[in-house]
């Protein structure tokens, strides 16, 4: 498996420092367009992608959104994941997927899992639960 390129290897390459291409990156702080320039050119050379877990880590965001859904073969389900993947795909999200096969029990479990793995947030189109059980998850 072939080395991941670090933001430090893109310092190198571009002769700045880390916080400059977290900047140029971010787009935060003052950085000048000659310079942004040059660290977005190294990071097309070295193929450069962000660490998310690393972000994540700093920002506590994960850019995941969960998707709960009662039944996948349904072309409703079907249609509204298509939709909602879109959507956070043009906002630079991703989409965890849990199909729940219309039983309470894979919905609870499911929305216990997306909130282990901390996503931003939780859509649900599982109608099997009962308000308690709602009710208990929101308050955790």
């Amino acid at each position: 498996m072939k080395k991941r390129i670090t933001i430090e290897d893109v310092a190198k390459k571009a002769g700045v420092s880390r916080q400059t291409v977290s900047r140029a990156i971010n787009n935060k702080g003052e950085i000048s367009p000659t310079t942004k320039e040059k660290v977005m050119e190294a990071i097309e050379q070295l193929g450069y992608r962000p660490n998310r877990l690393a972000q994540g880590m700093v920002t506590q965001r994960t850019r995941t959104v969960g998707l709960l859904l009662a039944d996948i073969t349904n072309p409703y389900f079907a249609e509204v994941s298509r939709s909602v993947q879109d959507v956070a795909q043009a906002h630079d999200y991703n989409v965890f997927l849990c199909n729940t096969d219309e039983i309470a029990e894979a919905e609870i479990r499911n929305l216990n899992s997306l909130a282990a793995q901390g996503v931003d947030g939780i859509i649900t189109l599982a109608t099997h639960m009962d308000q308690a059980a709602v009710t208990t998850f929101l308050d955790e």
